[in-house]
């Protein structure tokens, strides 16, 4: 089993929508920011969350401007989802 990596603020990431993790695929889809800070979803429930400002936005392999700028929060990896499953989203970039 792969170890899952654990992501720090300061940290340059990139967030994957699906399992698919090609970030050059044809139909790639994630975001990319600096992790500003670790904290609770700010619309509840529970575990850790990643905030960063996104910087970049690629959705169906297109390259988009739109929330550029904007705040998103995606679940620390290492996490157990409510189906069972751990979290691992999220890479270390640049």
């Amino acid at each position: 089993m792969t170890k899952v990596q654990i992501i720090k603020v300061g940290d340059k990431v990139r967030s994957f929508d699906f399992h698919d993790r090609d970030a050059n695929a044809f139909d790639a889809c994630y975001v990319e920011g600096v992790v500003e800070s670790i904290e609770g979803h700010p619309q509840g429930g529970g575990g850790e969350y990643l905030k960063f400002k996104i910087t970049r936005k690629v959705f169906g392999g297109k390259e988009l401007d739109v929330t550029i700028g904007d705040y998103n929060w995606v679940p620390q990896n290492g996490q157990e989802t409510w189906t069972g499953k751990i979290t691992d989203h999220v890479v270390k970039i640049g």
